[in-house]
Order: C-alpha cells, then sequence, then structure tokens
C-alpha cells in the first residue's frame, strides 16, 4: 500500500511534530517548512541477492504532512525536512515495510539566502514477504560438566549491516528501523538450558546474532555469554549448540541507548549479569565537548557537589548515568554533547579474585560488535 496522500495521521508516535508552515506548496501541494533544511538520501537495496530496488515509495512524515521521495533509480531523496525526530517508511511491492525514526538536527530558516542545508545519506536494506519454515532453537551448555545451564535467556539482534558482498560499503551508514513490524530484537528465556524462537516472529532472510546471556553453571557461577554471528533465518540449520565458561576479564555489554541517533539524558548500558561500581566517586563527573554553541556567554558544567547520578537496577544489570548540570549554567539553546568520565565497574562477586578488574565503562566491549561502549551523549541538540 503506498503512502501518496500529503497528509496523514501519525502512525508512529513522535518526538518532534513542528506546524507546517505555508500549509502546502501552491506548485506541487507538497508541505512547505520554513526551517525545512534537512534532506535525507536513501539508497534502497534487496537483502537477499543485493540489487537496487526501484519504484519503492519513501516518505518522511512530519505530523500530519508526509514527505514523499524524488527517486532516482534505487536512490531516493526526500527534502525539506524541519529539525526533530521523524518515522520513514519505505515500502515496495514484495518486500516487509521499513519502519525507522531519525532525528534531523540540521536548523535555520529557508528565508534566508546564506542559509546552509544539511545533507544526510543512508543505506536501506528490504526483505522479502516470504515465511521461515521452522523455528530457531538454542541449546545451551556449562562447557566443563557438558550440563545444561541454569536460568538466562537469548537475545536475537537483526544486523542490518550484513548484506550480500559489495551492496553496501565501509563507508555506508545503514538505517534502523523494524522490518514489517516484527521486532529487531527478541528475547526468549532458557528453560533447562533450551530456548526457541517461533518462525512466526523471524525476518526470513534477516541475519541475526544470538547472545545467550545470563546463565550460571550448577553451583550457581555465572557464565561468561556467547555470541553466535552471522546466522541467516530461513536459510541456516534451525538448532544452535553452545558451551559457555567463566567470566572473561573485561565484562561484555548488552546494549547502550546511545547506539541510536538522537538525544539522550543520560547513558544506559545492558549488561547479561549483575555489575557493581568499583570506582571511586570523587573521581566521577562528566565534561561539556560542545561550549558554548550559541556564543551567549552561558556554557553548561558539571555540578560541583554531584556532577553525576549513578543508580543500578533490573538486579544490577542496567547501570545508568545521569549528568548533572550546575545551577545557573544550562542552555537550552546550545548543542550539547557530554563525556562522561571517571566510572569503572566490575562483574558482581569477583572483587579480590584475578578474573577482573575495574574496568572503565569506555573500555567495556559492546556485545559482538567489535567496538566499546561509548562515553559520551549528545543531551542537547540545539535549536
Amino acid at each position: 500500500m503506498k503512502r501518496s496522500i500529503p497528509c496523514l495521521t501519525a502512525v508512529l508516535t513522535l518526538l518532534a511534530a513542528p506546524a507546517c508552515e505555508d500549509a502546502l506548496s501552491e506548485t506541487t501541494g507538497q508541505p512547505y517548512f520554513r526551517n525545512g533544511v534537512n534532506s535525507i538520501t536513501v539508497l534502497v537495496y534487496d537483502a537477499m541477492n543485493g540489487a537496487g530496488i526501484v519504484d519503492a515509495d519513501v516518505t518522511v512524515q512530519v505530523g500530519h504532512y508526509v514527505l514523499p521521495a524524488h527517486e532516482y533509480g534505487h536512490v531516493y531523496t526526500v527534502s525539506g525536512i524541519p529539525p526533530g525526530t521523524f518515522p520513514i517508511y519505505i515500502e515496495a511491492d514484495g518486500y516487509l515495510t521499513f519502519i525507522g525514526n531519525f532525528t534531523f538536527t540540521g536548523s535555520g530558516d529557508l528565508t534566508n539566502p546564506n542559509q546552509n542545508r544539511t545533507y544526510i545519506t543512508r543505506s536501506a536494506i528490504m526483505f522479502p514477504m516470504e515465511t521461515v519454515e521452522t523455528d530457531i532453537r538454542i541449546r545451551a551448555y556449562d562447557g566443563e560438566t557438558g550440563e545444561p545451564v541454569h536460568g538466562g535467556r537469548v537475545v536475537a539482534t537483526i544486523d542490518p549491516a550484513v548484506t550480500p558482498q559489495g551492496v553496501i560499503t565501509v563507508t555506508d551508514e545503514v538505517l534502523q528501523g523494524t522490518l514489517g513490524l516484527r521486532p529487531m530484537t527478541q528475547t526468549v528465556d532458557l528453560s533447562d538450558g533450551r530456548a526457541v524462537f517461533s518462525r512466526e516472529d523471524l525476518v526470513y532472510g534477516a541475519t541475526y546474532n544470538m547472545d545467550v546471556i545470563g546463565a550460571r553453571n550448577a553451583d550457581d557461577a555465572w557464565l561468561q555469554p556467547t555470541s553466535l554471528a552471522g546466522f541467516r533465518a530461513g536459510r541456516d540449520h534451525p538448532e544452535l549448540v553452545v558451551f559457555m565458561g567463566p567470566p572473561a576479564v573485561t565484562p561484555v555489554a548488552l546494549s547502550a541507548n546511545n547506539e541510536q541517533d538522537g538525544t539522550h539524558t543520560e547513558l544506559v548500558i545492558r549488561f547479561p549479569y549483575p555489575m557493581e561500581v568499583c570506582s571511586d566517586a570523587r573521581n566521577h563527573t562528566w565534561v561539556n565537548e560542545s561550549g558554548d554553541t550559541n556564543a551567549n556567554g552561558v556554557a553548561a558544567e558539571p555540578d560541583p557537589n554531584d556532577p553525576l547520578t549513578l543508580t543500578l537496577s533490573n538486579g544490577d544489570e542496567v547501570l545508568t548515568l545521569a549528568p548533572n548540570i550546575a545551577s545557573g549554567t544550562r542552555d537550552d539553546g546550545d548543542r550539547l554533547r557530554a563525556r562522561i568520565e571517571g566510572v569503572g565497574v566490575r562483574v558482581t562477586g569477583t572483587r579480590g579474585t584475578n578474573l577482573q578488574t575495574c574496568v572503565p565503562i569506555e573500555q567495556i566491549q559492546l556485545r559482538n560488535t567489535g567496538t566499546n561502549v561509548s562515553n559520551r551523549i549528545l543531551m542537547q541538540a540545539g535549536p
């Protein structure tokens, strides 16, 4: 179903929805925003064979208005987008609908002849509307005893960057979103070392990374999370077996909220096991990396009495770090990027052992991505 009408009620909850200025253009019928300085170009590919997809319908929804794309083969460009976070829809015959949110930060006034525009390019991967015929089954064992693990769960995450050879180059950035309203991430609890992902919830042809986490051995000791990367639904054997051992020297994080575009007033890191903060609280702080971006003489600074609030929740598996701004230094007109410093953690119960030392959060590996957790968050995007 194509979304071709200029006004449509939002399907997703918008984080920002500015009013449409000048209503509709007199010549094209397309909404016009005086502050629509952002343009996004999306290159759309078939995930199975790497071919570019033509005749797709790519739109950005701003409030009640739908901004359509200009098509150039498999390249689609949407212009005139104001600053804010809005959903992007991609529809093509025979493919699952793609829905994603994107934050546009460029701002200004198009009536200014010297106004600079902001141009963004992303790749989008579309999956065919086919059915996975079998469930995916996971069996997890203690590598030392061969017995099924106790407790734990399996997290399956679609990797949109894994596509046919030559489709996506190392410089491309892949647009994040959901596929046909099927979840990008699913979690299933292990029961007697077994977990099942239902075929109805899987995307045919999508590459999944499986993380087996939170499991213990017969002595109730934590086992190191195990990752299975590159499993393709509908193409590979549906039963996977993993063997788990003691924790590694450096803890592994499951996710961090600053992986996604947008602003965040705090950094939230999820772990597969309980954690404890082992750094000196006197060293917990943050740094304003942006400075006084609107040059009005005011720039956010850390609260000298309590620069950083640290909270452990969800059984100590979630660490939240919230920068506190000193009174009189907050300026909503500034762009504010904060770098968190001085925070170190370790797995609970490893104090005094040779398994783990106190590890700075920016040195903690992020799943099987090959990268570490970033200690930076964009707290304010600016006007």
